[in-house]
């Protein structure tokens, strides 16, 4: 199947809440009586505003097709799908639906019985027409949500050769291309927008699902982590308030936030730091952007954390790229750019980008047990894995690493450096005893070509369930493969604009409703 959907200063060491503003749009619902062919009842229906102004109609009987003009219903009406989007303009959009029933069954609408009904519906961006539906094959009925997709809603392209498992895709653009907004949004298994939200300032970094039906996202900064006053909005889907939550030692980073099973979050921050000896590449003394790990509790205040110039050497770096942060020439030498945890020992695995290589800390003392890939000798004599058995040698510039059941690390391989290869989600299985690490698993991206930044993989259900975010790569968003490599589905943002992340998560991490009502309101402007 194929379908098309067109075109901050916050207190370092605790969250504020501000209340999100009002719905964009209040609906109406216009029925018109006149004017259809022969056999087709128009129906004129008093519209059921709930607290979300999306207008409600009640169909009684087996609802077999539903059909929309002059802006199409994405996609094909299927009663066992849910939820389905219109690509709607700025201002009202009239659109008429079309109701059929199964075989020579008839349908009900406000007391009109016919076996096709014509509806007529003027809706606004953001707004949603809800069919609720009775006497289908669909057990207990079923409520058809159809969005009203705001005018610069990001363009996707849905390819669904398979049936992936059911589960929550959570992404957001980077940037802006063919008019399009920045929006943090969350898809369907059908790569539909189930809900999404425009960002106050540009770009949807991290999108992050939190407990307690709780979205975290953060906004786009010219470097990452210069923002002195940048922080995750934690928008709660039931309640419409967002908090701010910043790293207690600032600035804070946007490439990672991961809530723990206390309770407690992990997250970065990007600090300068000084007079740093990189004489080893002939540059004498000069500023590093540092990178620090921080664990804190729900409200913010800082509970641990662990400083990576302490204990990763300026030797280690394969790049030196140099940027300018608040008027000051700095070396970016880390890049720290994901932090997951052992649900087990508690021990964290940090990917940094401009090594070239993913550590393993010890979270009691502090120290870098081992590191896979990059160079140089570690100051905390950490063992050093060696790659083994992968085509393309070793990974480079990865993002995402992340552990894996009996002893598998799994990360996507960007290939910055190197055009001649292929961006690839990856998973290594370690053996700290042989001091190797075994390529088990790995999907190339289909194109060949290497991926500029960003990207994502997660391995799902032992592997059987594949995530492959694609990073800065033209025309390219996800991938989502079996265990053999099948494509079950594939989503693509259009041209330029592409996404840092990609996470799914099971259908009961949140509640479809509360997805649904807050879905399309305004952004919040931060309490500073």
């Amino acid at each position: 199947m194929d379908l098309y959907l067109g075109p901050v200063h916050v207190a370092a060491s605790r969250l504020r809440t501000s209340i999100s503003t009002a719905r964009l749009a209040v609906g109406i619902v216009a029925l018109l009586a006149a004017g259809f062919s022969v056999g087709a009842s128009v129906v004129a229906v008093e519209a059921k505003a709930p607290a979300a102004n999306n207008p409600t109609v009640r169909v009684e009987g087996p609802l077999a097709s539903i059909s929309s003009t002059p802006l199409v219903l994405t996609p094909a009406f299927d009663p066992w799908i849910s939820d389905f989007v219109l690509r709607c303009q700025a201002g009202i959009n009239i659109v008429q639906f079309t109701l059929s029933a199964s075989s020579d069954r008839r349908l009900n609408v406000a007391g009109n019985n016919a076996h096709t009904i014509t509806l007529q519906v003027s809706l606004l961006e953001n707004q949603a027409l809800i069919l609720d539906s009775h006497g289908s094959n669909v057990p207990g009925g079923a409520h058809y949500w159809i969005r009203c997709l705001p005018h610069d809603f990001p363009q996707l392209t849905v390819n669904r050769p398979g049936n992936p498992p059911a589960g929550w895709y959570l992404t957001g653009n980077l940037n802006t291309a063919f008019g399009a907004g920045t929006y943090a949004m969350v898809l369907d298994k059908y790569g539909i927008p189930v809900w999404y939200r425009k960002t106050a300032k540009p770009g949807a970094l991290d999108v992050t699902p939190l407990s307690g039906d709780r979205i975290a996202w953060m906004a786009f900064s010219a470097a990452f982590g210069s923002d002195p006053i940048g922080a995750f909005e934690v928008f709660d889907l039931d309640t419409h308030a967002t908090q701010w939550l910043a790293a207690p030692i600032p600035p804070t980073d946007p490439h990672e936030l991961v809530e723990l099973a206390n309770g407690n979050l992990l997250l970065l921050s990007s600090p300068l730091r000084r007079n740093i000896d990189m004489s080893v590449f002939g540059n004498g003394i000069q500023t590093i952007v540092d990178c620090v790990i921080q664990e804190v509790n729900p409200a913010g205040a800082l509970i641990w954390q662990w400083r990576a110039s302490d204990h990763i050497s300026v030797s280690e770096a394969t790049r030196t790229p140099v940027a300018v942060v608040r008027g000051e020439l700095v070396y970016d030498l880390l890049h720290c750019n994901s932090i997951d945890s052992d649900p087990i020992s508690g021990n964290l695995l940090l990917s940094a980008r401009h090594t070239d290589a993913v550590y393993l800390i010890d979270r009691t003392t502090g120290e870098v047990e081992w590191k896979i890939g990059g160079r140089g000798v570690n100051p905390d004599g950490a063992v050093s894995l060696q790659v083994v058995g992968d085509p393309e040698g070793t990974f480079h510039a990865q993002h995402d690493a992340r552990f894996q059941p009996g002893r598998g690390i799994s990360l996507y391989d960007d290939q910055s450096w190197d055009s001649g290869l292929a961006a690839r989600g990856v998973e290594y299985r370690i053996d700290p005893i042989a001091r190797t690490a075994t390529l088990v698993w790995a999907y190339e991206s289909p194109d060949g070509r290497n991926s500029a930044a960003t990207g994502s993989f997660r391995r799902l259900d032992g592997g059987a369930d594949n995530i492959i975010g694609w990073g800065l790569k033209p025309n390219a968003l996800f991938t989502e493969v079996d265990a053999f490599g099948n494509v079950m589905l594939d989503v693509r943002f259009s041209g330029s604009q592409a996404a840092y992340r990609v996470v799914k998560v099971p259908t009961a991490s949140f509640n479809h409703d509360l997805l649904r009502n807050s879905a399309g309101l305004l952004p919040t402007i931060p309490l500073v």
